[in-house]
């Protein structure tokens, strides 16, 4: 008995002095670090509604029209959208200028449309161009109405002839409409100070012939790039001088109609760095069967 319980006393002290002196205990398995995965490419948007031929163009894809000029290029992809790339000294700079397809509803309206027009072809499709003196594009819309753009460049300027053809028994007209999208320049923290702001974009403006609602004659109005734009309601001209080194942009409108375009700050900003758009607006005159006006840009 006695021997039975010394044996079991040192067995109790081993045990504790093993532990004392910190014994080796088995390590747990490290777990396995996940693989980085790598960065997914964006998937690109699908195209959809009809398109236009291919240009066979090593400089250019996915477009249908390609136009250049010293001070410009210009792109029509073929969903009838553009792309304006300012140049200087024959290299392009800054971002470049969008202008939509056509639209038949008035973008980012408060009540839009419940059935808008939409595109479902373009009829009698001409083949792709490359610095062709002009042409035009037509299209059929689900309405039955119609619609045309003729381009003719002359030297450093686009005319962009629109007419509409109302379908025989609309209710209402259909809109045709064109937007350019000026770019974001640049995105100033809290912290930047309003003179940093002012000399980061120093020189730079926007000058239109606008009238309010209040105002019965058109007016020239100059805004600077830093400061807040309050835009009247429509516009005869407008002219950008921005990120393109030397170079501006101007737009007009010819035609009936007492104003066509319209410029929008938009995107939750007032400032014209943060990007802003201008807006033409074919006139509509209850439910006339057809309607023109030519919308015009060119660079200086």
């Amino acid at each position: 008995m006695r021997t039975t319980l010394i044996a079991l006393l040192c067995a109790v002290l081993g045990m504790s002095l093993l532990t004392a002196v910190g014994e080796d205990k088995p390590k747990p398995k490290a777990k396995p670090k996940p693989a980085k995965s790598k960065p997914k490419t964006p998937a690109k948007p699908k195209d959809e509604g009809p398109t236009l031929p291919e240009l066979a163009e090593a400089a250019v894809t996915n477009a249908f029209a390609f136009y250049a000029q010293p001070g410009f290029d210009f792109v029509l992809d073929r969903h009838l959208r553009g792309t304006l790339y300012l140049k200087d000294k024959g290299e392009r700079v800054g971002k470049p200028v969008k202008l939509s397809a056509p639209l038949f509803a008035t973008p980012g309206a408060k009540t839009p449309p419940k059935n808008p027009a939409k595109l479902v072809e373009f009829l009698d499709p001409v083949a792709p161009k490359a610095n062709a003196a002009e042409f035009e594009v037509s299209g059929k819309l689900n309405n039955e109405a119609t619609f045309t753009v003729k381009y003719k460049f002359i030297a450093s300027t686009v005319n962009m002839i629109c007419t509409l053809h109302n379908a025989s028994g609309a209710e209402s007209a259909t809109p045709l409409l064109l937007e350019f999208t000026f770019p974001t320049t640049h995105s100033f923290t809290p912290n930047i100070e309003m003179a940093d702001r002012k000399k980061a974009v120093e020189g730079w403006y926007i000058k239109a012939r606008e009238k309010g609602d209040k105002d019965k004659n058109f007016k020239s109005y100059a805004y600077t790039y830093w400061d807040l734009a309050k835009f009247k309601k429509e516009a005869q001209t407008v002219e950008v001088f921005g990120p393109w080194g030397t170079r501006k942009v101007l737009i007009r409108t010819s035609g009936p109609g007492e104003s066509d375009l319209s410029l929008e700050a938009g995107r939750g900003h007032r400032y014209p760095y943060t990007g802003f758009d201008c807006l033409f607006k074919l006139p509509t005159g209850g439910k006339k069967k057809n309607e023109a006006a030519t919308l015009t840009f060119s660079i200086e």
